[in-house]
């Protein structure tokens, strides 16, 4: 059952939390967390409690955000991108700085044609992942679909560099060189 197991990774991590602030109580004080207090003691019970409740409660948060990924993936993927969009601008105001969010929202709106503000997505998801090879990808279609061809390349360029084997950057970067001219 996925409570057990956030219980015990997050014991486990109260255990080896257990082992560091005892080895610090004890460099900086002398004391050992044996001979401390029992109210010490109940106060370190209660700190496990509430990382046990902080840990299930962050992957229930996660488990909600997957969801609405995935939601707005099949509103995108039926045509229904002006439904999606909503959403994920409503998910992002729990956490702004949650990439996946921020890509599908780039890709919503690369769909809604709001290229301006796809790429400015697709920036804050490189900002904070600069190996997100697959945001590249994405903005530099928005590049490509604002007649940045150049600026588009250079983006399927590094989508290459950092995973050979999306295709998807070479038919890219085929189009973006072909509208320059480039027929090789």
């Amino acid at each position: 059952d996925v409570l057990s197991y956030f219980q015990n990774v997050a014991f486990s991590y109260f255990r080896s939390f257990q082992f560091l602030f005892g080895l610090l109580l004890n460099r900086f004080t002398g004391l050992t967390l044996v001979n401390t207090s029992r109210i010490k003691m109940r106060n370190i019970s209660r700190l496990r409690n509430l990382l046990i409740l902080l840990l299930t409660l962050a992957a229930l948060f996660s488990q909600a955000q997957n969801e609405v990924i995935q939601n707005a993936q099949q509103l995108l993927d039926s045509g229904k991108a002006d439904q999606a969009l909503p959403m994920l601008n409503e998910a992002l105001k729990a956490d702004q700085n949650n990439i996946d969010i921020l890509f599908q929202r780039g890709k919503t709106r690369t769909a809604l044609q709001d290229l301006y503000g796809s790429i400015g997505d697709f920036n804050l998801v490189i900002e904070q992942r600069p190996d997100f090879a697959a945001a590249f990808n994405q903005r530099g279609l928005a590049k490509f679909y604002l007649g940045d061809d150049i600026g588009a390349i250079e983006d399927f360029d590094k989508d290459i560099e950092l995973d050979s084997k999306l295709a998807d950057a070479y038919n890219n970067r085929g189009f973006a060189k072909f509208d320059l001219g480039d027929n090789e």
